[in-house]
């Protein structure tokens, strides 16, 4: 591994290491990051907005 990312390696591998995966169905646990991540569409998706992603 390239030594000038080991910081970031080692931040992976604690990460993975210390990853519990949630058991619960149904529960809103994601929903602020869905949020979020559906904010910039919210006023619909036109050529533009496609067109830009392309790029």
């Amino acid at each position: 591994l390239d030594d000038k990312y080991k910081d970031y390696y080692e931040a992976i591998r604690r990460a993975e290491d210390n990853y519990v995966e949630c058991e619960a169905k149904g529960c809103g646990c994601y929903n602020n990051v869905i949020s979020r991540d559906l904010r910039p569409f919210r006023d619909g998706i036109d050529e533009n907005l496609i067109n830009s992603a392309k790029s």
